[in-house]
């Protein structure tokens, strides 16, 4: 009987931290399948519409639906939920928070009509915002150039719905598609923006390049750096 209650005492401290490594490392897993997908769909378009300093990057929500008109054919894609219009298709109606759970996102791309939306048949959602050309820096390396942002939601309507938990984002560069949050990165710096306790109504965004250099989501259980 004794016995039987230690195994039940350890069942019950190790389950729970096993559910949750199992968790967060199909997250891992799925974030850099969309990675993968994203930065071929890129390179591909390249090929066929030449250097991406020449595409249509006009700042506006026009110019995102150009630029998901250029990708598009290279991607899998269910639903389209253009800028300016209803997003249902591809969000429901939800609100973002950060990595802070207290924090709403400051641009919930549910609602927010600059960005173009759209679902993928593994049931990820993504949206492009043009930044108007590609010339924007915001860090050193290859966060130079920056034509676009793109986000990425990989399990859609499900919750979290937050950055740097199950939300996560990049830039489209010249040098292709780069994870925010880079070694040398300036305006969204790891240790502001994938910090649990921090309030800013970005964090998470810096995750990103966590888990696409490290392969894990140890930020989650405390401040990490580079």
């Amino acid at each position: 009987m004794i016995t039987l209650v230690i195994v039940g005492v350890i069942a019950a401290i190790t389950v729970p931290t096993l559910i949750a490594k199992y968790t967060e490392q199909q997250t891992v897993t799925k974030k850099k399948k969309f990675y993968s997908e994203i930065s071929q769909a890129y390179n591909a378009a390249i090929a066929k519409n030449g250097p991406p300093e020449t595409w249509k990057w006009v700042n506006s929500g026009a110019g995102s639906e150009d630029i998901m008109n250029i990708l598009a054919p290279h991607l899998r894609i269910m639903n389209r939920c253009g800028a300016g219009g209803s997003k249902d298709k591809c969000f429901g109606n939800v609100t973002y928070k950060t990595l802070n759970p207290t924090v709403n996102w400051a641009v919930n791309p549910s609602t927010y009509q600059g960005y173009s939306a759209s679902r993928l048949d593994n049931g990820f959602v993504f949206w492009i915002l043009s930044r108007g050309n590609c010339n924007i820096n915001e860090g050193a390396g290859k966060q130079q150039y920056i034509c676009a942002n793109i986000g990425v939601d990989i399990n859609g309507y499900k919750k979290p719905n937050a950055l740097g938990k199950d939300t996560f984002y990049f830039y489209i560069t010249k040098y292709g598609v780069v994870p925010i949050g880079t070694k040398g990165a300036t305006l969204f710096p790891l240790d502001t923006y994938c910090k649990l306790s921090s309030t800013t109504d970005r964090n998470g965004y810096a995750c990103t390049a966590w888990i696409i250099t490290n392969g894990n989501m140890d930020y989650l259980h405390g401040d990490v750096s580079w």
